[in-house]
Parts: C-alpha cells; structure tokens; sequence
C-alpha cells in the first residue's frame, strides 16, 4: 500500500492550491488523485470520514468573512482620513468667511457702502463651512436644517401677523430714515 501525505492533500482540498500568478483554486478530489496519484475510491473515503467538504465550506466562510473585515477597515480608515480632511477644508473656510467679516465690519465703522450681497455671501459660506465641519464630526445635520425650517416659518408667520400693524409702520420708517441719512452723508 502506497504512503500519501494525506495532511498536504486535505489541506490542499480544504484550503486550495495558491498558483504562480497568485490565485487560490481549489481542486476538485479527482484532480487531487492525478496530482498526488491515489485513487479516487480511497481519496473519496477518506474525504468522507473526515468531513473535507464541511471543512472547506467552513474554510471558505471564515476566509470571506476576514476578507470582509479588512476591506470594511481599509474603508473606514479611508472614510475618516476623508472626514477628517473635510472637517479641515470646513474650518479653513470658516477662517475665510471670519476674515471677510472682519474687512466688512471695518468698512461699517468707516461708513463705507457694503453691498448687502457680499454680506450675504459671508454669512452663507459661514454657514457651509459649519455644515461641512459638523457632517464631518458625524452630526446630523438634516435634523438641525428641519428644526430651522420649523422656526423659519414661526417667524414668518409671525412676520404676516405684524403686517400692517402700527409697530411694523414705525419700524418701516425707522429703516427708511437710517437709510437716507447713510445716503445723504455718502452724497455729501
């Protein structure tokens, strides 16, 4: 009676066959007996006592599964190096936005025209690089755009409410008469 290496074998089955180009196969039994010259009776015994087909199933799933999890690690660490480039790119911005506030401020302390959509794009890119740096910090920010929209509306519904009242009148004109003194000191 021939001597097998029955563990190389049943490893082989089990665990395949690593080829020159890096590929794992994984042989059939009867390519087994060509390569190790049993015979397909004995192989297919011995197989069969020893479960090789639960083994390699078994094998198999352990081995997606680690495959798996590396992939999901390789993916969250580049999925917080992302976040964590964002959150920078967010800060970066809101650094910008301050200083263009800081210019418009001193242009208000001279008095100097500032177009209201200058001001307007200064506080919106605030606001999209606090929202750039919260999402990166895992907030949910959708909840907290709800919760303004909800406010938005109390205001605005309070804002139809004070339409046409005497309070509004006199806040108009308050508005109007600022308006023309800044008008008339930039003419003069």
């Amino acid at each position: 009676m021939a001597k097998y290496r029955w563990e190389t074998i049943k490893k082989q089955y089990i665990q395949g066959i690593k080829e020159e180009d890096g590929t794992k196969r994984f042989p059939s039994q009867k390519q087994l007996c060509k390569i190790h010259g049993c015979s397909p009776g004995t192989l297919g015994e011995r197989a069969s006592n020893e479960n090789w087909k639960g083994e390699r199933a078994k094998f198999r799933a352990r081995t997606e599964q680690k495959s798996l999890e590396k992939k999901s690690d390789l993916l969250a660490d580049d999925i917080v190096e992302d976040d964590l480039l964002c959150e920078k790119f967010g800060r970066k911005a809101l650094e910008v936005a301050q200083k263009q506030l800081d210019i418009i401020n001193r242009k208000l302390d001279a008095e100097a025209f500032i177009p209201v959509t200058l001001l307007k794009f200064t506080v919106e890119s605030g606001k999209i690089a606090q929202d750039m740096i919260k999402t990166a910090q895992g907030e949910d920010i959708t909840k907290i755009e709800l919760d303004a929209e909800v406010r938005s509306e109390h205001r605005f519904k309070h804002t139809l409410e004070l339409l046409g009242t005497d309070e509004f009148r006199e806040q108009e004109l308050g508005v109007l008469r600022v308006l023309s003194e800044k008008e008339e000191k930039i003419e003069s």
